[in-house]
């Protein structure tokens, strides 16, 4: 009796397990099976996520590989740039210190004076388009009528006629016995403006010579160390 009475409650239990794993849907029943099917879309949608965000990756290297090639390419054109402008500068300073030579007429002063005019840029148009180049040859000062704009922009024929008039006004600075920076705001002041009026009005008006000071201190000690050498 006690076998068939342990079998039929064994049954019983088995049962009463079923029933309870139908209705409430527990780990034994009906989660393995709907489990199995969220893990199966997982494992077939995540292919594509690992695709999208290689993509992403890719695109977002080859943006910054292209910004800094950008950038690599507009520093060697701002060094370019620099550098093109040094070496004009070097050649346009060669030839003032040529035509300085050939008129005997110390070298310093053409500089000084060029460099404050124009920074030895020899495209420079000032006084609202009646100066030109690198002296900044005036429309009824040094500047002849008959020359164009273009032909006053030439670095050659702007230092020639800058200079060969320079060399007057030398002249008569050295027979007043003026040395240095007083020969050279001398000549600066009489020797190209038209109604020019001499050294103390510009003091009084306007700072020109107070850069022509700052620049003479610069070229009159390179005209020294070259001589020296």
């Amino acid at each position: 009796m006690k076998t068939i009475g342990s079998h039929f409650t064994l049954f019983l239990r088995k049962r009463s397990d079923s029933y309870e794993n139908e209705k409430h849907g527990s780990q034994y029943g009906a989660c393995p099976r709907v489990c199995n099917l969220i893990y199966s879309a997982n494992l077939a949608t995540r292919p594509n996520d690992v695709l999208i965000n290689k993509d992403r990756e890719v695109k977002a290297m080859k943006r910054e590989t292209f910004i800094f090639i950008l950038g690599i390419l507009a520093a060697g054109a701002l060094v370019f740039h620099f550098y093109e402008q040094q070496q004009q500068r070097v050649a346009i300073m060669d030839m003032i210190k040529e035509t300085a030579k050939k008129h005997d007429i110390p070298a310093w002063i053409p500089l000084s004076i060029a460099e404050t005019e124009s920074k030895f840029d020899p495209k420079t148009v000032g006084d609202a388009g009646t100066s030109f180049g690198l002296f900044q040859l005036h429309r009824g000062g040094l500047a002849p009528e008959e020359l164009t704009k273009e032909e006053l922009l030439k670095p050659e024929k702007n230092i020639e006629i800058a200079i060969s008039n320079m060399t007057r006004a030398y002249d008569r600075a050295q027979k007043e016995g003026l040395e240095g920076i007083k020969m050279l705001t001398y000549i600066a002041n009489t020797s190209g403006w038209p109604t020019q009026r001499g050294t103390y009005w510009t003091d009084q008006n306007t700072n020109y010579n107070e850069k022509l000071a700052k620049n003479f201190k610069k070229h009159v000690k390179v005209t020294e160390l070259a001589n020296d050498m």
